[in-house]
């Protein structure tokens, strides 16, 4: 059987574990992860007060269901709309090569989202049920151990760093004719 401080040594470990995975999901540059992003879905009305829609979404699965499928729209300068260019950034790849990508998730809330998790025992079993099992059986369920002091430390340093801008290819082949 393990010790209490093996069992904490592995708890602070998973919770280790999911602030750097949160850190990593907010250091990518993904069009749903940016502020400037919004997804529109897309018209599944054949009819729109009794005429026919002739732009209506087709796509249907397997069963012949429509498929709800949404646009992404990047609303970067949407305040100016005359002078608004209405860009479409559905893919990874409008993102990587997008110089106004801001990170929807700071620093800031992925430490309140684990602070509101370690201070509630029912969000903590279901978004991490390992760690609410380690605290289980301890008996530590009441007061739920935080971070210890070095990793609270290196917290303190550890920044969300998007991931570097991306040249498209067209970019850079005019980069190299010049």
């Amino acid at each position: 059987m393990r010790s209490r401080q093996e069992i904490l040594s592995r708890y602070k470990f998973v919770l280790a574990e999911e602030i750097e995975r949160r850190v990593a999901e907010a250091s990518r540059r993904s069009p749903h992860l940016c502020v400037h992003y919004q997804a529109h879905n897309l018209d599944t009305r054949r009819e729109v007060h009794g005429e026919p829609n002739p732009l209506y979404n087709r796509i249907t699965d397997a069963d012949g269901a429509l498929v709800p499928e949404a646009l992404g729209l990047c609303l970067y300068g949407a305040e100016d709309e005359v002078n608004w260019s209405g860009k479409l950034c559905s893919e990874v790849a409008d993102a990587q090569t997008c110089p106004f990508f801001g990170p929807r998730v700071m620093k800031e809330d992925i430490e309140k989202d684990i602070t509101d998790l370690t201070s509630n025992p029912e969000k903590l079993r279901a978004v991490l049920p390992e760690a609410y099992a380690l605290v289980w059986v301890i008996g530590a369920i009441e007061t739920l151990p935080q971070l210890s002091w070095w990793q609270r430390l290196w917290w303190r340093w550890r920044k969300v760093q998007v991931e570097p801008l991306r040249l498209s290819a067209k970019s850079t082949a005019e980069e190299s004719h010049e």
